[in-house]
């Protein structure tokens, strides 16, 4: 498992309101409704809102797809359906933020960031 970071760092640190900065995990696909037939794509993790990404919508007995993390933890895909299990949702990465001097932070983030002198 790779976890994803988002590194903020600076002497001097700036980021302004209305700014967003996220890491949010895109969302599970659906499982496979067939052997001749893909599960649908879940969606890509937002980069612009705190919203968990949609999984894909299973078909024909397959299970959905999990949502992607966001501000919460992503969640396990749905076990509807024989074996056509959705697949979980992504993870959200950590945000960092480390200024040793002046730092405002007053974006929007996705999740919390881990602060370090700011």
């Amino acid at each position: 498992m790779t976890a994803r970071f988002d590194l903020l760092e600076g002497a001097s640190v700036t980021l302004s309101a209305g700014a967003w900065i996220t890491a949010n995990g895109g969302g599970g696909a659906a499982g496979n409704p067939t052997d001749a037939a893909n599960g649908t794509e879940g969606s890509n993790g937002s980069f612009n809102s705190e919203a968990s990404a949609s999984g894909g919508q299973g078909s024909d007995g397959a299970g959905d797809g999990g949502q992607g993390g966001a501000t919460s933890s992503a969640t396990g895909g749905d076990n509807a359906g024989n074996s056509n299990y959705g697949a979980a949702g992504g993870g959200s990465g950590r945000i960092r933020i480390r200024s040793t001097g002046a730092c405002t932070a007053s974006s929007n983030f996705s999740p919390s960031p881990i602060r370090n002198g700011c």
